[in-house]
């Protein structure tokens, strides 16, 4: 039926069997602190997605231009010789980048600014001790205000075994407690949940402006495989494929309001998917 020309939603079953009316739903590409290209079509019964499509179809880079993030580990795969501390202070900028979407998603428009403001400096040269003590503070309000922990601590949770399974690396399987590259740093709490992703994006930002604090005149080196702000490069895939794997593993079942908190938390990078020709 579509009275008045305007098509009824159809019905199915939902994950209980009940009859429910079906909503198709996109999310995205043009959102608030929402990564840039992406695009969910949601399939919703009530406010509860049953299924979703990933869509980056409108992400258009120009030829030739690599993830913004990943450019000085591209460097280095391509033979460069990149600074330690470049990178590394690179990757704290990433780290609080991510954070700070998450934030503002999150509801704590404060925390984004200060984050915001600190991925700003990194990149323009503020020294690492100073950004530092910057983080540290930072990391003390978001702690000691416990709201934040009380509204992610279990959200989006993914298994450590589901993590490996799905090609996760990065800080989003360290979240996980499933390894991967770098040790852990103690203060990360392995969960595998939003509350564990954005303390794990905390303590790699501390510890990547040591490692630029500490790094002098070193540069990368070239054995080995190199791991960019969101997990290892220079494989079959990019790192944001299997965050974008995990997005729809972790929101399926979900209600559409913590939708977009979860997407944040894994903080997926579109940009990665067109250099390595997956978009």
């Amino acid at each position: 039926m579509q009275p008045g020309g305007l098509p009824l939603a159809a019905r199915a079953e939902d994950r209980d069997g009940l009859p429910l009316d079906v909503l198709y739903v996109p999310l995205g590409p043009v959102l608030s602190a929402w990564p840039a290209g992406l695009t969910l079509q949601l399939t919703l019964q009530g406010d509860v997605i049953q299924d979703l499509q990933v869509d980056t179809r409108h992400f258009a880079a120009k030829d030739s231009v690599r993830a913004f993030w990943n450019v000085p580990w591209h460097r280095a795969l391509a033979g460069d010789e990149v600074p330690v501390a470049e990178a590394a202070r690179h990757r704290a900028a990433a780290h609080l980048d991510s954070l700070a979407r998450f934030l503002y998603v999150a509801g704590d428009e404060g925390g984004a600014l200060i984050a915001a403001r600190l991925r700003d400096e990194a990149l323009a040269g503020q020294t690492a001790d100073r950004l530092l003590q910057q983080v540290a503070t930072l990391e003390r309000r978001l702690v000691r205000g416990r709201l934040l922990d009380r509204v992610t601590r279990g959200v989006g949770r993914i298994e450590p075994q589901r993590a490996v399974e799905i090609e996760l690396s990065g800080p989003a399987l360290r979240a996980s407690n499933g390894g991967g590259g770098r040790p852990r740093p103690a203060t990360a709490l392995g969960e595998g949940d939003a509350r564990s992703r954005w303390h794990q994006w905390l303590a790699e930002t501390k510890q990547a402006l040591q490692q630029a604090a500490d790094g002098g005149s070193a540069t990368m080196s070239t054995k080995g495989r190199f791991e960019g702000p969101r997990g290892v490069l220079g494989q079959h895939t990019a790192p944001s494929r299997a965050l974008l794997g995990a997005i729809c593993e972790t929101l399926v079942g979900q209600e559409l309001a913590v939708a977009r908190l979860i997407v944040a938390s894994f903080d997926p990078d579109v940009a990665e998917l067109d250099e390595a020709g997956e978009g």
